[in-house]
């Protein structure tokens, strides 16, 4: 995140501000970017605003851009855009991933030992394992990828889960926080343990301690905590529900451009994430997908069902058509900041719950003028890159699609990015928030509600990294506490 992601309310009038600045996670910044292994370049990323200290590297060099970003930046080359008076590039550049790449033989862990290289765990570690090969470009990274090169929280709880210190209990579902009405302090966690994901039959269990911390991300804290009547002395438990909002373009470019190789995305257009136009419309971030239209819902799937179904092809003439079709596709992601609003939140309702008999969470969701202006605003410029590489425009928003909604007379539609974040978001005092800066709970003292739910805004990165710097905060906190 950018500094000015922390002071949204106070420089720009929208959302909500945090109760730290920048320069206070930026220790934890790091800490997380070692634990994950992170490729990236500094130099790309300070260019664009985000600050670091002097040499500072991340732990793996950047993923490289792949084909398509080179041939849509040879269109965009030297190409700018007005934004509210101000001029803005059209630039692509690479950004940080938490994708094993190549070890950048100039990294300190700083704050631990010098000169300590970063070597990724699995394949290229000193003792291989079986999980956590280099990227192989397998354009597939969603849900889980193919080779393991992307972080997932797999790999640090199979270096926590000692019998001796962390128990681990699979499929089992907290249902209620029970509280001490005297204190108001956390005395257990009531939980469901189902063998079959077919069946509703379970066993229930409970989970005493001294210090409890729900780390289920936004949605299902708030839900538990509320299912449990624990709704917050201020009424914000489940409120400011924020996610990020995409707007999405795709065309074909004008020759095969090897779409379906490299990483899911490797480039962006990061330079519109900040500007004195954040007090009308919101800020963006554009990547380029390497794996063609999926996202829109008119991918290779649908090529290869066209062809064959409707164009009855088959050998060489299917062969062609599939690699014209599918090697030149170009989709834009415009990623939308959306700040904090009391009134987009997760309730319960007792018409809805699961096999288990617990609630289901249910979500009250709006998106604002001030972010249809930048979806306008990005169609537009979607218009203008298409033409400066030469790519062909098929870009359409049918208005039979749930997310379908018009803004000065034109139709769009949008796309979550599951960023979910801002259920029990944090504050300076237990009057205008749920959590403190720690994210432990103002009206549970000994419990800890970590994640991007803590979070008072998103702005244009992905969430991922700053929830893993907050937790690394809030341990220390944690420690204290125990002690």
């Amino acid at each position: 995140m950018l500094p000015e992601d922390f002071e949204l309310k106070t420089r720009y009038g929208k959302g909500l501000d945090w109760p730290i600045k920048y320069e206070d996670l930026m220790p934890y910044y790091r800490q997380a970017e070692y634990e994950m292994g992170v490729s990236g370049d500094v130099e790309a990323q300070k260019r664009l605003g985000v600050p670091f200290k002097e040499g500072y590297v991340f732990p793996m060099l950047e993923i490289p851009p792949s084909y398509l970003d080179k041939k849509v930046s040879e269109g965009l080359k030297g190409a700018t855009v007005e934004l509210e008076g101000e001029t803005i590039k059209l630039e692509l550049g690479t950004f940080p991933q938490g994708r094993n790449g190549i070890p950048n033989p100039k990294y300190n862990e700083y704050g631990h030992r010098a000169d300590n290289r970063f070597v990724p765990d699995g394949i290229a570690s000193v003792k291989p394992l079986e999980y956590g090969e280099r990227c192989q470009g397998n354009a597939n990274c969603v849900p889980i990828c193919p080779v393991q090169a992307k972080y997932d929280a797999r790999k640090t709880l199979n270096t926590i889960a000692f019998p001796d210190r962390v128990h681990l209990l699979a499929q089992a579902v907290a249902y209620k926080v029970e509280v001490d009405p005297a204190n108001g302090r956390v005395t257990a966690i009531h939980f469901k343990r189902y063998e079959d994901k077919n069946s509703p039959a379970h066993t229930v269990g409970i989970a005493k301690g001294t210090l409890f911390v729900l780390a289920a991300h936004a949605v299902e804290n708030a839900k538990l905590m509320i299912a449990s009547d624990l709704k917050s002395s201020n009424d914000l438990m489940g409120r400011n529900l924020m996610d990020h909002p995409f707007l999405l373009a795709w065309a074909l470019m004008p020759e095969v451009t090897g779409t379906m190789r490299g990483p899911l995305v490797t480039s962006a257009i990061g330079t519109f994430r900040k500007g004195k136009f954040r007090h009308n419309q919101c800020t963006f971030a554009m990547d380029i997908h390497n794996d063609g239209w999926g996202w829109s819902g008119t991918g290779a799937a649908d090529v290869v069902r066209n062809a064959v179904e409707k164009g009855n092809l088959y050998g060489s003439q299917l062969r062609q058509e599939l690699i014209s079709k599918i090697s030149r596709q170009l989709l834009l992601a415009f990623m939308c900041e959306l700040p904090a609003d009391y009134n987009n939140r997760v309730t319960i309702d007792s018409q809805y719950k699961d096999q288990l008999g617990n609630y289901r969470p249910v979500i009250h969701f709006d998106v604002p003028d001030y972010c249809k202006k930048t979806f306008a605003y990005c169609r537009n410029l979607s218009k203008k890159i298409f033409s400066l590489t030469g790519a062909e425009d098929h870009t359409h928003y049918d208005d039979t699609d749930p997310a379908y909604f018009e803004y000065e007379g034109e139709g769009y539609w949008f796309r979550g990015g599951n960023h979910f974040s801002g259920t029990h978001v944090m504050g300076t005092t237990k009057y205008n928030s749920v959590v403190d800066k720690y994210m432990r709970s103002w009206d549970h003292q000994n419990l800890y509600m970590v994640g991007a739910g803590s979070m008072p805004s998103i702005g244009s990165s992905n969430t991922t990294l700053s929830v893993a710097a907050l937790t690394y905060m809030a341990t220390e906190e944690m420690l204290r506490d125990l002690n």
